[in-house]
Protein backbone atom coordinates (compact mmCIF):
# COMPACT_ATOMS: atom_id res chain seq x y z
CA UNK A 1 0.00 0.00 0.00
CA UNK A 2 2.85 2.37 0.83
CA UNK A 3 4.46 1.69 -2.57
CA UNK A 4 1.23 2.70 -4.30
CA UNK A 5 1.29 5.97 -2.36
CA UNK A 6 4.82 6.66 -3.57
CA UNK A 7 3.68 6.20 -7.16
CA UNK A 8 0.45 8.18 -6.95
CA UNK A 9 1.62 11.11 -4.79
CA UNK A 10 3.88 12.75 -7.42
CA UNK A 11 1.17 12.37 -10.05
CA UNK A 12 -1.39 13.94 -7.73
CA UNK A 13 0.93 16.81 -6.84
CA UNK A 14 1.69 17.39 -10.52
CA UNK A 15 -2.00 17.47 -11.36
CA UNK A 16 -2.64 20.00 -8.61
CA UNK A 17 0.19 22.20 -9.83
CA UNK A 18 -0.87 22.10 -13.49
CA UNK A 19 -4.52 22.64 -12.56
CA UNK A 20 -3.71 25.67 -10.44
CA UNK A 21 -1.64 27.17 -13.27
CA UNK A 22 -4.33 26.61 -15.89
CA UNK A 23 -7.24 27.71 -13.68
CA UNK A 24 -6.87 31.39 -14.55
CA UNK A 25 -6.57 30.76 -18.28
CA UNK A 26 -9.91 29.04 -18.83
CA UNK A 27 -13.28 30.71 -19.08
CA UNK A 28 -15.61 29.81 -16.19
CA UNK A 29 -17.93 27.90 -18.53
CA UNK A 30 -15.05 25.83 -19.92
CA UNK A 31 -13.76 25.12 -16.41
CA UNK A 32 -17.24 24.02 -15.31
CA UNK A 33 -17.58 21.60 -18.25
CA UNK A 34 -14.16 20.07 -17.54
CA UNK A 35 -15.09 19.64 -13.87
CA UNK A 36 -18.39 17.97 -14.75
CA UNK A 37 -16.58 15.57 -17.09
CA UNK A 38 -14.05 14.66 -14.39
CA UNK A 39 -16.79 14.19 -11.79
CA UNK A 40 -18.82 12.01 -14.17
CA UNK A 41 -15.81 9.90 -15.10
CA UNK A 42 -14.91 9.34 -11.44
CA UNK A 43 -18.51 8.40 -10.65
CA UNK A 44 -18.62 5.86 -13.49
CA UNK A 45 -15.23 4.35 -12.70
CA UNK A 46 -16.10 4.11 -9.00
CA UNK A 47 -19.27 2.09 -9.55
CA UNK A 48 -19.19 -1.36 -7.97
CA UNK A 49 -20.79 -2.82 -11.09
CA UNK A 50 -17.57 -2.11 -13.00
CA UNK A 51 -15.24 -3.78 -10.48
CA UNK A 52 -15.04 -6.98 -12.50
CA UNK A 53 -14.00 -5.06 -15.63
CA UNK A 54 -11.53 -2.68 -14.03
CA UNK A 55 -9.68 -5.11 -11.74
Amino acid sequence: MFALTLVILPLYAGGLYIGSRLFGLAKPSTFRVICYILIGASALLGMPALDALLR
